[in-house]
């Protein structure tokens, strides 16, 4: 079974593309924060895929890009954002590999990723 990472301190949001994605076939892991979904990556089997928010609390998602391609570079990866990245933001997070989404994600766009 194809595993996912959903990474958002908005709780909503992470309920949402969980529904989404277990009803797509997935299995679903969430975090809150950077730091909890790091500790999943290091903790946890690869994951396929990974969409998580840019800015939290607890750091920026592009860590959690960071971590999870340490341990799977085949990794699909989308990094949300409601904010306007920089230029060296955005070089830094394409040269992750990492799709970047800006707020407000529509529904088909989950959907695509996840087929």
């Amino acid at each position: 079974m194809r595993k996912v990472l959903i990474v958002d301190d908005n709780k909503s949001i992470r309920d949402l593309m969980r529904v989404i994605a277990d009803e797509m076939g997935w299995e679903t892991e969430v975090a809150s924060d950077v730091t909890e979904a790091i500790r999943k990556i290091n903790d946890s089997q690869i994951f396929d895929a990974l969409i998580t928010d840019n800015n939290m609390p607890s750091g920026k998602g592009r860590e959690v890009i960071k971590a999870a391609k340490r341990k799977n570079p085949n990794i699909r990866t989308i990094l949300m954002t409601g904010l306007n990245l920089n230029k060296r933001e955005k070089e830094e997070i394409e040269r992750l590999g990492a799709e970047i989404w800006e707020k407000s994600v529509r529904l088909e766009q989950i959907i695509l990723f996840l087929q």
